[in-house]
């Protein structure tokens, strides 16, 4: 699932590594988007497990600290959605499909960075 993300944001032009943490080690994005200058500007969270909303102000707030916003994603209904970025998508039918986002965002588009 993390790769759908990636993929995305590459072929907007955006470099995006998958399991990236801070050097401080007080966070580890699922999948890490860089600017231009190779600066961490996203983590996007594709999050399976349980979550308090607590949890997820908490470590949105840890990714805050460091300059980089966060969105994350789920595929059902979590407690936490409407605290944070966040938004949820269908499962995948087939490998290869493209995700459609159910709840959150209007729409998950990139667009290429600005020159």
């Amino acid at each position: 699932m993390k790769l759908e993300p990636a993929t995305a944001a590459r072929a907007a032009s955006f470099r995006a590594e998958l399991e990236v943490g801070n050097e401080t080690r007080t966070w580890r994005a699922d999948v890490l988007v860089f600017d231009r200058q190779d600066r961490p500007i996203l983590a996007l969270e594709v999050q399976l497990s349980p979550m308090t909303p607590q949890d997820a102000r908490k470590r949105t707030d840890r990714y805050a600290a460091d300059g980089v916003a966060v969105c994350w994603i789920s595929m059902e209904k979590r407690p936490w959605e409407r605290g944070v970025p966040s938004l949820r998508v269908a499962p995948l039918r087939k490998r290869g499909d493209a995700w459609m986002v159910r709840y959150g965002m209007a729409r998950y588009t990139w667009a290429k960075p600005h020159k």
